[in-house]
């Protein structure tokens, strides 16, 4: 990737987030006006030129994200937020690149679009998007990259 294109997608993520308000990534919250989010996190994944960055701010069965992505050639930006519930009552697993299964709790954003936000359930390490989104899929595919939580 050349210097003008990496620029461009650097540029375009921080554009994206500047407005946002994550806190902490990675850990448990201990600013006082955050101290009702149980847990903040910020995932990453740069597949192929093609950038993901998820911001979390869980609290209890909710979840507000920041989802953004940007292409390699600085073409392309797309970001979306929102608030996702807890599906309950129906135990979801994953696999990793190994096709070792792991399991994961469910987010469902269901506004402008399906997105189920999918995060593992015990260490918080990975998460990962399905949507139908259509700008999502001509970014990145039916199934985004598990993107893994930046320390």
């Amino acid at each position: 990737m050349n210097r003008l294109s990496l620029f461009s997608v650097i540029l375009c993520v921080v554009s994206v987030f500047t407005s946002c308000n994550a806190g902490t990534t990675g850990s448990m919250q201990e600013d006082a006006k955050d101290s009702a989010f149980e847990w903040v996190g910020e995932y990453q994944s740069d597949v192929d030129g093609i950038l993901q960055v998820l911001k979390v701010r869980l609290l209890s069965d909710e979840l507000f994200f920041d989802y953004a992505i940007a292409t390699g050639d600085g073409g392309s930006c797309y970001l979306l937020s929102g608030r996702a519930i807890l599906k309950v009552g129906d135990l979801e697993w994953d696999d990793d690149d190994e096709d070792v299964a792991y399991a994961v709790d469910e987010y469902v954003y269901d506004s402008a679009c399906y997105m189920a936000i999918r995060i593992e359930a015990d260490s918080h390490r990975r998460a990962r998007i399905v949507t139908d989104d259509e700008r999502v899929w001509k970014l990145v595919g039916e199934n985004a990259a598990t993107m893994m939580l930046m320390e």
